[in-house]
């Protein structure tokens, strides 16, 4: 009887809801400025087709309403007959799809109407709202009444139903929460509160093909399990070695096929040799590693490094200008900064060669590993379709970082830095750790080697150590009944790392007298200086600000280096906002306090890390057939669907003014996202408890301490906002499997145990060897400073420099050799080095992103100038001023080089020998412009020093 009861209430409400729907659609389509009669034919198309289907549900809702009333015998019967119905999973999931579609299309109506140019689909969105509005209700309702008569309500209290609507609940209130607070990203972008823009992001339709392939493997490793006992083929470990090699392959192919876009971190092709070459960070890395294969030593020149008074050891590293006190000195020291990465170039370098091009390929092999990984982690959590899922959403992501590099300041695997080979080393140090736990009572080596993993780590980036503190407590919960295990293999972790990291640490002492790891700070002293900061009190002189600048244009134009167009709601024209960097700050941003700059930090990682996931409707466009018919699609949407330039065109996460809100057309999309976390985080603790809380242990340390360096968002989120993309993935593969069983395709879900380690993992041969393996691991970055030759020695400079200045075989005339040498009585300095990044830049040329730390302080913007760096005798940036391009300047020569040193590094150079590849045959001099008239002595006018650089 109650079923009979709710059954007339569900029909009755269909119709009476129904009627009132068309009522309201005939006053909007009344009142609605734009007649109906002008609408398209997809607009009117849609619009019948829903009100004819309206008309026949109303009918048929009230046809069974006077039935269910009128008789109660009919009644009865019809449930009879209908009962078989109820249980079917069929309307249950026609129900769900037209519940999802309806409310997407509402969602598209409340959200977007204002971020559309399109007015007649405004027009058509607000006259059908009503119909929409009555779409979801009755999908709703029907899927409400269809779950509690067919007794399919029941589950509901099942764990896997409540637990994630209780995590979503969390999320959904940290997230909303935070936003609502007003914490998050703001305008507050100065090098001291550095708040980076959000990374590359996952687009819809990617997912959708990601979803596809992982459905694809299910039904593939279905084939494979039932030939499990019968062929060797379909063991679990050749299951993962064949899915780890399709993966490499794949995403090396893909990112390999895609050319070098602009970017921050590499500068364009310029004269005399057209080659790119690293810029900014990516610079100085490869500048350390060309070092060392140049003279055999780490040299990183950091700017911002001030070594304490006491320090002597370093004499040999360190020279002081003259007449500059102890504190003002300028170090080139023997800090080797991000010893391991710099020592991975070294190797590429040795095989490839030392251009920026010749070693990418070779790189791009080794990061596409970083997939293989992915696959690992999340078949270790969950099961190997979630591992693939997540594995071709990376490979996807990355390809998009690719495409993006000009318009989105992040990184990928075709540039020099550091993040990539920080994830990965995360992402190895998280499968050991894990796998550890889901075997504590075995003996292995996986905490030793978790250790290691995150002790290399360590040597790329010093911050993930914080990573380990916060596993621990994840490991802690997991293993509370048996807290001497987790103490025990606690200590192997700590060992692995110190295995590790203690020979680069020796290295240290012994050549400067402090024990440090990266910097003699180990950027304690920016954690310490947090504590410390006014934010009242900041100028707007001391800041640096990304501002933005806004030109109208009247069509869509390509996309130039860091510009984004944002279409405007009304007319035709799109606003281009360049995220030029430009002194000044915004006086009104002030912060209240440091906990204020500190959960604003917290808040812009914490949202960034889940609005790079789809984050837009845009695929509901109405008039997308329509668009797709007249050709005009790909103005629209780039591509069949939304190419990367276009979708970060259509979203705020990429704007420089954006106030770290969610937009309301993502609300519904963002929504979907943190629904699919929490399931994946519920399908976790299922199968393995509390190891679930690792990764996410991980996710918050690195935040937290990103925000006490003040440092968020973008490229320092990169290594590690993956975590989110792999949960992620966990929920679409549960939906995937759980409508697979349904329809029969897959079988009934069964406990799984932990498949059998190689004994490789256990015998005692490793458990010997490893260790002794940590150690040459850690101790080969070190020795190789020790063991390089110095390929520029003084007696080699003095040798050339005689040769050049005191021989008739020499490349100068005779009154050229007396000059020089009347130069260098006078001070002038002679440097024997290899000259690497050789470029001419006009007057007036734009060469944007380089600090004074890495180039030296010089007032460039009005000298055409060749600019290169000498690592030999000495390290500095070499300016050569000329009007002309040299005609002949390979990267990586050999040359002598005559001219002046200023206080900041940069060498004002009077004339460049360039000897050829074979050795001592001169290949060519450039001098510089006017050069025998101002060889007096040094300084050289011409060229000014100054605090800072000015385009």
């Amino acid at each position: 009887m109650k079923r009979i009861i709710l059954a007339r209430i569900i029909a009755g409400l269909v119709f009476i809801e129904g009627f009132f729907s068309l009522v309201c659609f005939s006053i909007r389509r009344n009142i609605i400025e734009i007649p109906f009669s002008e609408f398209t034919n997809i607009y009117k198309g849609t619009t019948l087709f829903g009100i004819t289907l309206m008309i026949i549900i109303m009918i048929m809702g009230g046809f069974v309403f006077f039935i269910l009333m009128i008789n109660r015998d009919w009644s009865f019967s019809i449930f009879t007959k209908l009962e078989p119905y109820f249980y079917s999973s069929r309307w249950l999931y026609i129900l769900v799809i037209l519940l999802i579609l309806s409310s997407l299309i509402m969602g598209q109506f409340f959200f977007q109407t204002e971020a559309t140019e399109n007015t007649q689909q405004i027009a058509f969105l607000v006259i059908n709202q009503p119909l929409f509005l009555w779409f979801s209700l009755v999908s709703l309702e029907g899927l409400l009444g269809l779950l509690i008569i067919s007794g399919r309500a029941k589950k509901l209290k099942s764990p896997d139903v409540y637990r994630p609507v209780l995590i979503f609940l969390v999320l959904f209130s940290l997230a909303f929460g935070l936003i609502q607070m007003g914490f998050g990203y703001n305008n507050i972008n100065t090098e001291k509160y550095n708040f980076d823009l959000t990374g590359f992001p996952i687009i819809g339709y990617q997912v959708i093909l990601a979803c596809i392939i992982a459905a694809l493997g299910l039904l593939l490793e279905k084939w494979l399990n039932k030939h499990q006992g019968t062929n060797k083929w379909a063991s679990p470990r050749f299951k993962d070695i064949a899915a780890g090699t399709a993966l490499f392959l794949t995403a090396f192919l893909i990112w390999k096929g895609i050319p070098l876009s602009e970017n921050t971190f590499f500068d364009q092709q310029r004269p005399p040799n057209y080659e790119y070459y690293p810029n900014s960070d990516a610079l100085k890395y490869d500048r350390t590693a060309q070092s060392l294969l140049a003279v055999g030593e780490f040299r990183t020149y950091l700017g911002d490094e001030n070594f304490p008074i006491g320090y002597r050891p370093a004499l040999a590293y360190f020279k002081v200008i003259p007449q500059q006190t102890m504190q003002d000195r300028v170090i080139i020291n023997p800090i080797g900064h991000r010893p391991a990465l710099v020592f991975f170039q070294v190797i590429l370098h040795r095989i490839a060669g030392l251009g920026y091009e010749e070693i990418i390929n070779l790189q791009l092999a080794v990061f596409s590993l970083l997939p293989v990984l992915i696959y690992i982690l999340g078949n270790s959590l969950h099961s190997r379709a979630a591992g693939l899922l997540a594995a071709v959403l990376i490979i996807l992501r990355e390809r998009n970082a690719l495409l993006l590099g000009g318009v989105i300041t992040g990184v990928n695997s075709k540039l020099l830095m550091s993040e990539i080979p920080t994830m990965m080393g995360i992402v190895l140090f998280l499968i050991l750790f894990i796998q550890w736990l889901k075997r504590p009572d075995q003996r292995t080596i996986f905490p030793l080697l978790s250790g290691g993993a995150l002790g290399a780590t360590m040597l790329v980036r010093e911050e993930a150590a914080v990573i380990l503190a916060f596993a621990a407590v994840g490991a802690a919960l997991y293993l509370h009944k048996k807290f001497g295990i987790f103490l025990k293999n606690m200590v192997m972790v700590g060992i692995g790392i110190l295995l590790v990291i203690t020979p680069w640490i020796y290295r240290n002492w012994d050549k400067t007298g402090f024990v440090y790891l990266i910097r003699p700070s180990n950027q304690i002293d920016l954690i310490t200086d947090t504590l410390e900061i006014d934010p009242d009190q900041i100028k707007p002189e001391d800041s640096n600000l990304l501002r933005y600048d806004q030109f109208l244009v009247t069509d869509v134009t390509p996309l130039n280096r860091n510009e984004i167009k944002i279409a405007q709601p009304s007319g035709s024209s799109v606003y281009l906002k360049s995220l030029a960097r430009n002194p000044g700050i915004n006086d009104d941003d002030g912060l209240n306090s440091t906990l204020d700059l500190l959960l604003n930090h917290f808040a812009n990682q914490t949202i960034q890390s889940v609005v790079y996931l789809p984050s837009n409707p845009l695929i509901l466009d109405m008039n997308y057939l329509a668009k797709m018919a007249t050709g005009m699609l790909d103005r629209y949407y780039g591509d069949f669907f939304n190419s990367p330039r276009i979708y970060v065109k259509t979203l705020p996460y990429w704007w420089t003014d954006w106030d770290g809100g969610i937009p309301r057309q993502s609300i519904l999309a963002v929504s979907l996202t943190l629904a699919l976390i929490s399931i994946g985080i519920s399908g976790v603790w299922r199968e393995h408890g509390w190891i679930v809380s690792i990764p996410w242990l991980a996710l918050l340390a690195h935040i937290l301490i990103y925000a006490w360096i003040r440092r968020s968002g973008g490229r320092y989120l990169q290594s590690m906002d993956w975590i989110t993309a792999l949960f992620y993935s966990i929920g679409l593969v549960e939906l995937i499997r759980f409508c697979m069983r349904e329809l029969g395709l897959l079988p009934a879900r069964s406990d799984q145990n932990p498949e059998a380690l190689p004994k490789l993992f256990s015998s005692k041969f490793a458990l010997n060897i490893i260790p002794v393996g940590l150690f040459l691991l850690g101790a080969s970055i070190p020795v190789v400073e020790y063991l390089a030759p110095n390929h520029y020695p003084e007696d080699s400079l003095e040798q050339k420099t005689s040769i050049l200045l005191d021989t008739e075989g020499s490349p100068f005339l005779e009154q050229e050799r007396r000059e020089l040498t009347g130069f260098i009585d006078q001070g002038g300095q002679v440097v024997y080095a290899r000259a690497l990044y050789p470029r001419y830049i006009e007057s007036g040329t734009e060469f944007s992103d380089v600090r004074p730390s890495v180039w030296g302080g010089l007032e460039r913007d009005q000298l055409s100038r060749t600019e290169f760096y000498l690592a030999g005798t000495e390290s500095l940036w070499g300016v050569l001023l000329r009007e002309e391009p040299p005609t002949v300047f390979p990267h990586g020569s050999d040359v002598i080089a005559f001219g002046c040193e200023d206080s900041l590094g940069s060498f004002d150079t009077v004339v460049v020998v360039i000897y050829a590849e074979s050795g001592d045959q001169v290949e060519d001099v450039l001098w510089r412009d006017g050069a025998l008239e101002k060889v007096s002595g040094c300084p050289m006018p011409g060229m000014s020093i100054v605090e800072g650089i000015t385009y």
